[in-house]
């Protein structure tokens, strides 16, 4: 069974905690120290973003470049494996990432990746057995329909800008959860996404537009919307705040 089972998440009484690219406030994203940090802080599950290098690594990146993280205004599919962690020593390679989480619920955010891209992360999934603990993040119906081809027991999260009315699409496309943005942050549109078969997992904090939600305050209100995950920067506050919740 997926890990990423709605019913299992719902017999929590609380949002499942996932840290955003590990833990970003303690230590660099999407780094074996920010995930391992996030794991120990009392995270549910980890998020991390994916990119191919130019000579074919999967590495844990969120932008397409490393000027943010490294200074460095270079594009990681120009640059080889070895180049790239010159400029960034701690970049860390997709299958290290699965090795790091192993038997630990994950999401995999691939961007806009092609079908190229995908057929370089989806079977490094499946090798190494993590395929029931991942829940794939496609940014359109194109993308999720690659991943739907490449593995018919994908689970696949959709993340369209207009949120929680783009229930027909997930329905076709077979996801089983929509990252809702706060624009659906209303008791009645939760529970219409909730009723339709899906489960939510909040992308940003109210009032936000996608800065997460990492303040107590902004990690109450998305429980008591009965939103069913929570994308965190700060995953060690979220265990915390969620730790007598009900």
């Amino acid at each position: 069974m997926s890990l990423w089972n709605r019913n299992r998440l719902a017999s929590l009484g609380r949002p499942l905690v996932i840290g955003h690219r590990g833990t970003p406030t303690i230590a660099l994203e999407n780094t074996r120290e920010s995930f391992r940090r996030a794991i120990a802080g009392g995270a549910d599950a980890v998020e991390t973003d994916v990119h191919v290098t130019a000579d074919g690594h999967v590495v844990c990146l969120h932008d397409d470049n490393l000027l943010r993280v490294a200074g460095v205004a270079a594009s990681i599919g120009q640059l080889r494996f070895e180049e790239a962690r010159a400029h960034l020593p701690a970049l860390l390679r997709f299958p290290d990432f699965l090795d790091i989480t192993h038997g630990f619920p994950v999401i995999v955010d691939v961007k806009h990746a092609t079908a190229a891209d995908l057929d370089a992360f989806i079977p490094q999934v499946i090798r190494r057995d993590a395929l029931s603990r991942s829940l794939f993040s496609a940014y359109t119906p194109e993308i999720a329909s690659f991943i739907r081809q490449r593995s018919s027991d994908a689970t696949i999260g959709t993340f369209f800008p207009e949120g929680g009315v783009c229930l027909d699409s997930a329905r076709k496309i077979g996801a089983s959860f929509i990252r809702v943005l706060p624009h659906d942050y209303t008791a009645q549109k939760i529970a219409s996404i909730r009723d339709a078969g899906f489960g939510t997992i909040a992308v940003a904090a109210p009032l936000s537009s996608f800065k997460t939600a990492s303040d107590s305050e902004a990690l109450r209100q998305i429980a008591e919307l009965r939103i069913d995950a929570v994308i965190t920067d700060t995953p060690e506050l979220a265990a915390a705040e969620y730790r007598n919740f009900s």
